[in-house]
Order: structure tokens, then sequence, then C-alpha cells
């Protein structure tokens, strides 16, 4: 059961009027509203002088959002010395006792997910925001990791743990399962060599803003040390209701890739699509009927078979 932090609406009250900053909606009206269920608070804010900005703040108890707050906190500090156009300005933010808090650029457009049904786009992209979507995939891998090395590395072994964990499922056939258990085995070392890179770690539309040909990459609480391929799989498979977009940006991400780079992100990308597919296989998301549930079950099955098999079949999914 989630447990909010003790009077954390006073708490974020007190660092709300310290600062001079008046929320659009309050923390207790926020809880409320979420009846609780959001891990941290968010609203845009304005200053004495009608400045607008987006404040966040911890609002669950729990040692696993305290990780995520911590870490975004920290990126926010290295990230108000060191500019990345693709990521928002960040202003101020705090590590405090038993919370963390953030203030950041405020945009008038909100992200590529739609308010009423999540996993959707609002809107169609186009193709010039499909390449720049790609590109800013492509520039990410560039982010050099010795600039944050609070940075976590993506725990491995979560990989290997899915041949125990599909066998429990029972969703493979036991041939599925020795091939799955000998290309596991067989690209191990080699995952564990190009687990290097920046990643986001939970790149979806709803952490996407595009406006005025620019594009803005938000929440960076999960970001992590992974595997080149990781963002633009997790983008691609959550994509999963919006299949013409995702086939888009994974092949306009390929052909930004060098020749020499596309066989690695080959195998990476059926190695992430293992991971992702089996993970978004057996979550139920609370926002979608049984119907949706049963739905998106079936497409991430397909996503595993897949990958078991070739990047050819996930490219035509």
């Amino acid at each position: 059961m989630v447990r909010l932090i003790p009077k954390i609406a006073k708490k974020i009250n007190e660092i709300l009027k310290k600062r001079g900053l008046f929320p659009l909606e309050s923390p207790e009206k926020f809880i409320q509203r979420t009846k609780g269920r959001k891990h941290r608070y968010s609203s845009v804010c304005q200053d004495k002088k009608g400045r607008k900005f987006i404040f966040y703040a911890r609002l669950h108890d729990s040692p696993f959002e305290k990780e995520r707050m911590v870490t975004e906190v920290k990126l926010a500090r290295v990230l108000m010395k060191k500019r990345y156009d693709f990521f928002p300005k960040y202003f101020d933010g705090k590590i405090e006792k038993d919370f963390e808090w953030l203030l950041r650029e405020y945009f008038k457009e909100s992200p590529l997910e739609s308010k009423k049904e999540i996993e959707k786009l609002k809107r169609r992209i186009n193709r010039a925001e499909i390449l720049r979507i790609c590109e800013t995939l492509y520039e990410l891998q560039k982010i050099k990791t010795s600039n944050f090395p609070f940075l976590k590395k993506f725990n491995l072994k979560k990989y290997l743990q899915l041949i125990k964990e599909i066998r429990k499922e029972k969703i493979f056939s036991k041939e599925e399962e020795k091939k799955l258990k000998a290309f596991l085995s067989t690209h191990f070392k080699f995952l564990k060599k190009e687990s290097k890179y920046f990643c986001h770690g939970d790149l979806q539309i709803g952490n996407i803003i595009l406006f005025n040909k620019k594009i803005k990459i938000i929440d960076l609480e999960s970001a992590q040390v992974a595997n080149f391929a990781f963002d633009l799989c997790f983008l691609w498979a959550r994509l999963w209701r919006e299949r013409k977009t995702a086939r888009e940006i994974l092949n306009n991400f390929y052909k930004i890739l060098p020749k020499s780079k596309r066989k690695k992100f080959e195998i990476l990308f059926r190695l992430n699509s293992l991971f992702i597919g089996f993970h978004s296989f057996t979550q139920s998301p609370r926002e979608y009927n049984k119907k949706m549930v049963e739905r998106r079950k079936k497409f991430f099955l397909k996503v595993l078979k897949g990958a078991l098999y070739s990047f050819e079949k996930l490219k035509v999914l």
C-alpha cells in the first residue's frame, strides 16, 4: 500500500512560500484529485513577476521513489551548469531531510500523450517531427556519462532472469525457452560491453514535448547507464497503439545510425524487446478495462515472439 510522506502538503507549501511561488493547484488539492496515487506533486507555479515554472516534489514515502527523485535533483544540478537543448532548463532543486523538490522550465505545449487515453498520441506526428525525435535519441548517446558519476548502471541480471520469469508465465514452448536461453547466453557479454551510454530510462510519449521545431525530453528520474538501443526500444514498444508512428521512428533511427553500429543495434533491440516486452506483458494499467488489457498483452506477446527470432520480425509489428 502506498504511503504519503507525513505532513507532506504542509512541507511543500513551506518551500513554495519561501521561494515566492504561487501554484496553480495546491498540494492538498493535487493529492485529493489524484487520490494520493501520484508519486510526486507537480504544478504550474508563478512568481511575483508573473513568470511561470513547473514545480515537482516527492509525495510517496518509498525508498524506490526517493532514489529516483534524488537522481533527478542531482541531474538538475549538473544541467544548471551544463545545458543540453533537448532537456528543460532547471532553476532550483534540493534534497531535503525527508523529501526532494525541483523547479524547471515551463512550456505552454503539453507532452505528446493524450490526456484522455494513456499510450495514445494526442495528435498526429509529421515526418519532420519524427526525424527530430530520432535525431534527439541519437544525440542522447553522445552525452558523457562521466558528467553524471552518480548514475546507476542498469542491472543486467534482469535480462537473465527473463528465462525463469517467462517459464513461470508459460507463454513459450519448450523449444522457444531453449532458444531464449541460448540467445541470452550468447549475447550477454556483448550486452554488458555495450551498457555504457546515458539512458533516459522512461522515454514514452508522456515525456516528450514538441513545439516550434523544438523537442524537450522531461522527467529524468529514471535516468541510468544502459545500452544505446534501450530508449528507442522503450518508446517503440510503448507506442503499441500507434504502430505506424512506431515503425517510422524505428526505421528513421536505423537510417541515422552509422553502418558500423547497425548490427549491434539489431541485437540490442531484440534483447531490449524481450525485457521491455515481458514487463509490459505482465502489467495491467488501471486506466484500461479488461478488453484493453488483453489487447495490450496480445501485442506484447507478439513482441516477445518476434524478438526471439529476428529484428526483421520486430520491424513489421
